[in-house]
């Protein structure tokens, strides 16, 4: 989409920013006001990169995201992640890692695909959640990125969406007994799917109509509080 004489691909993250609040979307969308990062966040990202580049455990990438992890968090809990994820991939019979989705504008990213021959569906679609508070099945409805990932999946692939399920898998980003817990994979209707679909495209318009109202929730904790009071 074009937005302040830019093309931007429209993601999920912008739909969730603009359901947060409008104005905050567009200081950092449409002014391009960026918020810094913060240790939680980079932690966050070194665990991810991990688990996206498990396909070559031998590769570079893998090996300088576990040392990244290990000069945050010495040894131990980077030797446990490592030995999780192992387990994790273990026996799945992985399609695809990362896989990028094109769908009119929207841009998503599927953390994992793999296929199944023992459920009623036959596929899953997974997203990793490095997350102090874990998803859950509800999660899957109350935040609507797999619904969203599910819907543009079976549609670019045409694929029947009865036989494609979704599900988070969470990382614990401290010290726990297990660091990985995946929900179990759930198989939401279609029609839930296209729902939400709907609703991100009605977020499109309003930010392609330059609707950008103050929504005064969390303003406490927001970094652009200040700027946003300044303004009428």
């Amino acid at each position: 989409m074009l937005l302040n004489n830019k093309e931007l691909n429209y993601s999920f993250s912008q739909f969730r920013l603009y359901n947060e609040c409008p104005k905050k979307y567009q200081f950092k969308y449409v002014r391009g006001i960026q918020e810094p990062t913060n240790e939680n966040l980079l932690i966050g990202s070194i665990i991810h990169k991990i688990l996206e580049t498990t396909k070559d455990m031998e590769g570079q990438d893998y090996k300088d995201a576990i040392q990244r992890l290990r000069d945050l968090y010495g040894y131990f809990y980077p030797n446990k992640l490592e030995d999780e994820v192992k387990e994790l991939i273990k026996d799945k019979d992985i399609l695809a890692q990362e896989l990028k989705l094109f769908l009119d504008d929207f841009i998503g990213i599927i953390d994992l695909v793999y296929k199944v021959t023992d459920k009623p569906y036959n596929y899953v679609i997974a997203d990793y959640k490095v997350t102090k508070k874990p998803k859950t099945q509800e999660s899957i409805y109350s935040e609507g990125q797999l619904l969203i990932y599910k819907y543009i999946y079976c549609k670019i692939n045409n694929i029947d969406p009865s036989k494609v399920a979704v599900q988070y898998i969470n990382i614990a980003p401290f010290l726990k007994e297990k660091l990985i817990a995946p929900i179990e994979p759930y198989n939401p209707d279609i029609s839930e799917c296209e729902s939400v679909w709907e609703k991100a495209n009605e977020v499109k318009q309003k930010i392609l109509y330059g609707e950008f109202p103050k929504k005064k929730t969390w303003c406490k904790w927001c970094f652009y509080r200040e700027m946003c009071n300044n303004e009428p």
